[in-house]
């Protein structure tokens, strides 16, 4: 299941009254699935987004970092791309409510993947071509908690997959990760997360992961992003890119070399982005291996939604 390298991540929920109404529909390839669960934003940086302190990736990506901001933030995504990947789910968070942020994230899934030995039919129909289909849904729950009026941060996450497979019939796993994150000046974040901390599945396992992320710049001016990945037996992941605003407008761009695919991916991308929310639309091109063309490109439109906050109740 090398497929699931993109952390069976994406994700879904409901949360009461402060959810509000969400939607992200990514258009992307397998090749770049381990970073689906991304908004456009993120996916227009490169996939940097470790040390981000305002954005829902941080529920599956970097809990260390959910709490470092009071905010209700509610985010869905969808995915279609080559070999026939459907990806769809929603997010929430709500870190101003308690001492506690908490996230949710749900995602469904659907892909072709290619046909091993194991999997291969006892038979064929001539002039049709075999497919190996796999189904998912995945849940992840993680919780943050700020040090030091919010200038530190730590969160844990944890992910079920449930997974049917055409050729393997069906199972599930687990997994978990666990992050660190300090934002001493507001223009500066930094956070490291350690992944597959707890992964079980039947067949695989996936390799423990670190990764280092660094912010430089304003939030809500410009700003400059860096992740570095460094995965047991894999070669180094590299993730940079930069997010700059004209009024309403904003504007992105970045880089990724994926150390397991061993791709070279460049990405750009634009938003429009207020106080209640943000439509955002990226594209990534992959420049090496097969994936080349439009049929190895990532398409992602992002509409977030920021809930205000809950006004407090007048005495009688």
């Amino acid at each position: 299941m090398s497929h699931r390298k993109h952390r069976a991540l994406g994700l879904a929920a409901a949360w009461s009254a402060s959810l509000g109404v969400a939607l992200t529909l990514v258009v992307g390839s397998p090749a770049v699935a381990s970073e689906a669960h991304l908004g456009a934003n993120t996916v227009a940086t490169g996939g940097a987004s470790t040390a981000l302190p305002k954005d829902n990736s941080a529920i599956t990506g970097s809990p260390g970092a959910m709490a470092l901001v009071e905010r209700y933030d509610g985010m869905g995504f969808g995915s279609i791309g080559p070999a026939s990947a459907l990806r769809y789910g929603l997010s929430a968070m709500d870190s101003r409510t308690g001492s506690v942020a908490f996230g949710i994230a749900y995602r469904r899934g659907q892909v072709n993947l290619p046909i091993t030995d194991a999997d291969l039919p006892g038979w064929i129909e001539p002039g049709t071509e075999p497919t190996n289909k796999e189904f998912t849904h995945d849940l992840t729950v993680a919780l943050g908690a700020p040090i030091a009026d919010r200038k530190l941060s730590v969160g844990v996450n944890g992910t079920f997959l449930w997974w049917k497979r055409e050729r393997r019939g069906q199972g599930f796993s687990g997994n978990a990760d666990l992050g660190i994150a300090a934002a001493p000046h507001e223009l500066f974040s930094a956070a490291l997360t350690g992944r597959n901390l707890l992964f079980m599945l039947d067949d695989e396992d996936m390799p423990l992961a670190g990764v280092l992320g660094l912010r430089v710049g304003s939030v809500d001016t410009v700003h400059g992003l860096v992740d570095v990945e460094v995965a047991e037996g894999s070669g180094l992941t590299l993730r940079a890119g930069v997010d700059g605003s004209a009024g309403p407008s904003r504007m992105r761009a970045g880089y990724a070399w994926d150390g397991v695919l061993e791709q070279h991916q460049v990405s750009w991308g634009l938003g429009i982005e207020n106080e209640a929310g943000a439509f955002e639309y990226a594209m990534r091109v992959p420049l090496t291996n097969n994936d080349r063309g439009v049929g190895g490109l990532l398409h992602t439109i992002s509409v977030r939604v920021y809930p205000p906050p809950l006004e407090p109740e007048m005495p009688r």
